[in-house]
């Protein structure tokens, strides 16, 4: 129903509650979502119920014993610490953006210091043969 909707605000609550979805971090959005349908008949209040989930999601991975393989965004990684960080880069999935201007490659740079200080021990860049990254 989100998805066809024709306000602009209810595409973009389908697009945030699917990414939810995706990564199994909906039960409080799938539960604030039916609460306001069975109270008021519509999903007023959707944009306060997914920011809500996505706090309580944050807050609940900051206090997590991290071990293990896990994958994140160079930006989910901060905070945390891990043993051995691996960095991935491919020719879709890019550090620094193509066509990049000096504001973005220096944004790069501070991103890329995320995750290179998360590792206690080693931090593995893998980039393309092809095109490396410029900031290694």
């Amino acid at each position: 129903m989100f998805e066809q909707a024709s306000h602009p605000s209810l595409r973009d609550v389908f697009d945030d509650a699917k990414y939810l979805r995706l990564l199994n971090k909906g039960a409080l959005l799938s539960s604030r979502l039916s609460e306001s349908w069975r109270i008021n008949q519509d999903y007023s209040g959707a944009k306060n119920a997914i920011r809500d989930a996505l706090v309580q999601e944050h807050f609940s991975m900051s206090h997590r014993t991290w071990n293990g393989i896990f994958v994140m965004t160079l930006h989910k990684s901060k905070g945390k610490e891990f043993n051995e960080v691996i960095i991935w880069e491919d020719q879709y999935q890019s550090i620094v953006p193509y066509m990049a201007n000096s504001v973005a490659i220096e944004q790069a740079k501070l991103v890329l210091r995320v995750g290179v200080t998360r590792a206690k021990q080693m931090t593995t860049i893998c980039t393309p043969a092809k095109s490396p990254c410029i900031l290694v």
